[in-house]
């Protein structure tokens, strides 16, 4: 079972959730590397080829075989005229932009995720030595408890009581223990381990509080997120489709050029004799008839842009929600929950003040019966209701009432 003690081993070990990474890595080259040919810009705006074409035949009138060798270098390019390679190329790159945004939202997944197990172990762990240490100090008095009722000093339901908190603050243990062992292994899986591979011991630091956000942050900053800019790109790569898709409604003009050599036998091709021929021409195609197939195309780019708008619409819905729910469990958190902390501050003083004042008359009225018992159990009480007094006093002056501030 290997630990790691401190923070910057998480974010060493971290690296190894690079795995889960990868499938997001690969549909990012693969679009890449695919995504300027299936636009079809440079592959179909130009295009670049070899020929060596030999033959055999014959003569039906002399019958006499002949044989012809040919070797040329052809060109072709189709002007661009109505802007479908440019839209196909701009929608390759933004295709390609989308896909490393979501690669980098996977990433900012994965990092909050690593962080927020790490944090609830770290939490798990503290929760845990708090619960042993009060077990001992419950079975101490317990053993203390039980020593006195031998004595006669206490009774057998004080014996009883010390127990029922001894076994209630036992039962928590394994409760805590299966938690920190269900998010070790979750963990584990975020770093792309297999479960039960290591365990994170219980000295781990205190976590860092979040720095707190100041005010007037611009929405602008929803810009920065992974999810806005892949969907933002997304709906840059459907727009671009349409114009493809309409460009397909008009001619194309391609212009072609040949050169290269012929000769009746193969060595000729690369001697005097050879022929050298060449040609020059041009193309036009017209979309006459395709069954439906250019006003389907377009009806369903259309269709695809108009998706990706909601969709972008709803992606920047779920930030904004999200940041607002965020932004207004800061403002509880600082508002709220500090006003709570001053009444029950308050609740806890006027608490403190009456057993202040009972543990003083009691104490102070002479019992003549079981005086060892009593001038014992009135100091004990005095003294805890002296430091109740303090300490509620101490959280009054700390936490005063604060007005809320909106966002």
């Amino acid at each position: 079972m290997a630990g790691f003690r401190r923070p910057c081993a998480v974010g060493a070990d971290s690296r190894s959730a690079g795995r889960q990474l990868r499938p997001a890595h690969h549909r990012g080259a693969d679009r890449g590397g695919a995504g300027t040919g299936r636009g079809g810009t440079l592959a179909d705006l130009s295009q670049v080829s070899g020929q060596l074409v030999a033959s055999r035949g014959n003569d039906n009138t002399a019958f006499v075989n002949a044989s012809s060798f040919i070797a040329a270098l052809a060109l072709s390019w189709e002007i661009d005229l109505w802007g479908r390679y440019h839209r196909a190329t701009e929608a390759a790159r933004a295709q390609l932009v989308a896909t490393e945004e979501g690669r980098n939202g996977v990433i900012v997944s994965l990092v909050a995720g690593v962080a927020q197990r790490y944090l609830a172990l770290n939490g798990l762990h503290q929760r845990l030595a708090i619960v042993q240490h009060t077990a001992r100090i419950q079975r101490d008095s317990l053993n203390l408890v039980r020593l006195l009722a031998e004595h006669g000093v206490q009774s057998a339901t004080e014996v009883r009581q010390a127990e029922t908190q001894l076994l209630t603050t036992e039962n928590q243990i394994p409760a805590i223990e299966l938690s920190i062992a269900q998010n070790e292994d979750a963990l584990a899986t975020l770093l792309g381990k297999p479960p039960r591979s290591f365990a994170i011991g219980p000295d781990l630091p205190a976590g860092a509080l979040p720095p707190s956000v100041p005010p007037g942050i611009p929405s602008q900053l929803l810009e920065r997120r992974p999810d806005i800019r892949q969907s933002e790109q997304q709906l840059v790569a459907a727009n671009a489709n349409v114009g493809v898709a309409r460009a397909l409604f008009f001619p194309t003009i391609s212009l072609t050029g040949t050169l290269g050599r012929a000769s009746d036998v193969l060595v000729g091709l690369v001697d005097r004799g050879g022929v050298t021929t060449h040609a020059v021409g041009a193309a036009l195609g017209v979309p006459i008839f395709q069954g439906g197939a250019l006003v389907a195309n377009y009806d369903a780019a259309v269709a695809r842009a108009e998706q990706a708008t909601e969709q972008y619409r709803r992606t920047i819905v779920v930030a904004l929600r999200e940041v607002s729910d965020a932004l207004a469990d800061l403002c509880f958190r600082a508002g709220v929950i500090s006003y709570l902390e001053v009444l029950d501050a308050q609740r806890q003083l006027f608490s403190a003040q009456l057993d202040l004042n009972a543990s003083e008359v009691t104490s102070g009225s002479p019992s003549c019966s079981s005086t060892g018992r009593s001038a014992e159990g009135g100091t004990r009480r005095v003294d805890a209701a002296h430091a109740a007094a303090r300490r509620a006093r101490a959280t009054h002056g700390r936490t005063r009432p604060r007005a809320r501030r909106s966002p």
